[in-house]
């Protein structure tokens, strides 16, 4: 591949967000590599290479790391951790400590593996640099607590936590780290009426910035970026 080739990598495909992302950054001349449990190795018919991982399991992230470097010929420039498991409970201690450790290993333990290698990479990467985002929710924000999403806000908080700590390290060094979080106009959590094309437009627009943003963004659907 060419020094020039730009690659997109997601972590958590979907329907939704996550095929909206795919559609956009290939329309924009990217390569797109997805990784899901779903799929198995090779390129999918719509063009883009998929991964076979499960990302409960972040020892796997190494190995879906290094197929999509060694496919493309560079390592990826943008990468969305767009994946997200929940243990739904009115009782917020409910919740089976092995299931617990399961939705935090994809929520946030194999986030942050993601961003180590990803960082990993970026002598590699040139003026380009890197731009990890994480898709977040309410959840980790004061004041939007709910025992049915106690195991989600748990990870998503963590996550949150360590972006923002990336965003101040890297922000400088080539990297840019950001946390976005769809809300419904009024401010409230999008929650299932999350917007595949808002999330592709705006971190599209993150993806093209050279200088680290505000890290924890919050956004609509009608007006992008907004602050809550």
């Amino acid at each position: 591949m060419s020094p020039t080739t730009k690659v997109l990598f997601i972590l958590g495909g979907g329907e939704n967000i996550g095929a909206s992302l795919a559609e956009k950054f290939s329309q924009e001349g990217y390569k797109v590599a997805i990784a899901a449990r779903s799929v198995e190795n090779g390129i999918g018919r719509e063009g883009y290479l998929h991964v076979k991982a499960d990302l409960s399991h972040p020892d796997l992230l190494a190995g879906a790391f290094e197929h999509v470097t060694s496919t493309f010929g560079v390592p990826p420039s943008v990468v969305v951790y767009n994946a997200a498991a929940n243990n739904y409970s009115k009782d917020p201690l409910a919740t089976p400590l092995a299931e617990l450790l399961s939705t935090l290993n994809t929520n946030v333990a194999s986030a942050y593996a993601a961003a180590q290698l990803s960082v990993a990479a970026l002598d590699q990467l040139g003026s380009e640099g890197l731009t990890y985002i994480y898709t977040g929710n309410a959840a980790s924000f004061p004041g939007y607590r709910d025992t049915m999403f106690m195991a989600l806000g748990v990870g998503k908080s963590g996550a949150a936590h360590f972006v923002e700590l990336a965003a101040m390290h890297y922000g400088t060094k080539g990297a840019r780290f950001y946390y976005a979080d769809e809300r419904t106009e009024a401010g409230a959590p999008s929650y299932g009426g999350t917007n595949g094309p808002a999330h592709a437009k705006l971190y599209f627009e993150l993806a093209q910035k050279k200088e680290q943003g505000e890290c924890l963004i919050t956004f609509t659907k009608e007006k992008g970026v907004t602050k809550f």
